[in-house]
């Protein structure tokens, strides 16, 4: 095929692009927009739940959690395979919202645990919305 260029700089017409820049352009628009891996609400009580991320990368997790009742307490904790954790408590009958920033490996799985402190009288009904932002894959 005559007039095929494998480069991203050429201004002159008459030229076709070459199939290889497809990549480098799907790579340089990975390396600028963040990717929602994992957005979703699940029920959550004395439970955790696992997430593998896909790619090597800059992650922001983020988690929130809710107590119904005025007696309940949540807690949240994320974890990922290095075992650095962030995690919080919230006040009884509030809200939990905890986030971290931290640097992941390929198919690393990331737990989210949540935990209730419940009076004998109390009922918990939590749920969670869990979020994995890959910011920068690498």
């Amino acid at each position: 095929v005559a007039n095929v260029v494998n480069n991203l700089t050429t201004t002159s017409s008459g030229y076709a692009l070459d199939a290889r820049q497809g990549k480098a352009l799907n790579d340089a628009l990975d390396n600028i927009i963040p990717s929602v891996i994992v957005d979703e609400e699940i029920r959550i009580q004395n439970t955790s739940k696992n997430y593998t991320v896909p790619y090597h990368g800059l992650y922001l997790m983020l988690a929130r959690t809710n107590a119904s009742t005025n007696t309940a307490q949540p807690s949240l904790k994320i974890e990922d395979a290095s075992g650095v954790t962030a995690e919080n408590v919230g006040a009884a009958g509030g809200a939990v919202m905890i986030h971290k920033v931290t640097v992941v490996n390929a198919n690393t799985t990331v737990t989210l645990t949540a935990q209730n402190n419940i009076v004998a009288s109390g009922n918990y009904n939590g749920y969670g919305r869990f979020t994995i932002i890959l910011l920068r894959k690498y």
